[in-house]
């Protein structure tokens, strides 16, 4: 919350100017969009709860199944193979 409120603040002042008006780092933190702004900020808090969702779940089958140290680094390993691109 700080950090939208001091985007918010700093817009107008350090990345726009008085032609052009202010410029956000983000278009969903622009409020003059209407409600395109709240649909992206839906939108992001919808992403975000369920991957934390799925997270949680995956963590709660790993407790259950053999919460051992090797068992979350094995996770770890085959999650980043899963979502990173190695060469």
């Amino acid at each position: 919350i700080i950090y939208i409120l001091f985007t918010w603040i700093m817009a107008p002042l350090y990345y726009g100017n008085k032609t052009v008006g202010p410029q956000y780092l983000y278009f969903f933190m622009d409020t003059t969009l209407g409600t395109t702004t709240t649909l992206a900020l839906i939108a992001l808090l919808v992403a975000l709860t369920a991957f934390f969702g799925i997270f949680a779940g995956i963590e709660m089958l790993i407790e259950a199944i053999a919460g051992t140290l090797w068992t979350k680094i094995m996770f770890v390993v085959v999650l980043s193979g899963v979502v990173c691109k190695f060469r």
